[in-house]
């Protein structure tokens, strides 16, 4: 029998290489994108780096990676795009094809929340260090596309937030909901949107 993938997972296709693609061989990006799922939500090593990941499990039909494969093929998928768990249900920390849809990596990245990094302030909020913006010490911004965008500044840190989570509402209006086609995607960023407007961004 052969090995288990991170302790659950079953490679039963027989291949995990397409040969000499550009002259090497490679990973077939199917099975790329099956195994890192299951490396986010079972590798130790893994949850070190990237701990917001320790607690996320794959659906026992998706330990099979021909399962994987045939969901994989059923949907619009294009080279670069991220297979995402909670665009769908915000907070979900389950893999499976009910649960997940593939997305750009901007998407992926739009609701991101960057916990680790940001502080003791509320998610898109900044203290300047020089005051000088007639006492309007805190700073709103969203990150789009990995680049920061000020939205305004602010004399508390509670209207720097609020003004974060109205931009990022806006934005998420008129940048991917005018466009989407997938239907799910288009329910999840609504629900996404309820989060934020009900304040429980930090809590999904």
């Amino acid at each position: 029998m052969a090995k288990l993938v991170y302790g659950v997972g079953i490679n039963d296709a027989g291949y995990i290489v397409i040969p000499k693609v550009n002259g090497k061989n490679k990973h077939c990006k199917v099975y790329a994108n099956w195994n890192g799922m299951l490396r986010r939500c079972y590798c130790e090593k893994y949850h070190l780096r990237y701990p917001t990941y320790k607690g996320c499990t794959v659906a026992p039909v998706w330990h099979r990676f021909s399962n994987f494969k045939a969901w994989h093929d059923q949907q619009a998928y294009t080279e670069g795009m991220h297979l995402d768990k909670d665009i769908i249900y915000p907070g979900n920390k389950v893999y499976g094809p009910d649960t997940c849809v593939y997305v750009s990596s901007n998407l992926n990245k739009l609701l991101n929340k960057g916990s680790a990094r940001r502080g003791k302030y509320p998610i898109g909020v900044v203290k300047q260090a020089d005051i000088s913006d007639k006492g309007r010490p805190f700073m709103s911004r969203i990150k789009i596309n990995s680049k920061y965008i000020l939205v305004g500044c602010y004399h508390t840190q509670e209207e720097a937030h609020e003004a974060y989570v109205q931009a990022k509402i806006k934005y998420i209006q008129d940048y991917y909901l005018i466009k989407e086609e997938d239907q799910r995607i288009i329910d999840g960023l609504n629900r996404w949107i309820d989060v934020l407007r009900n304040g429980m961004y930090d809590l999904v």
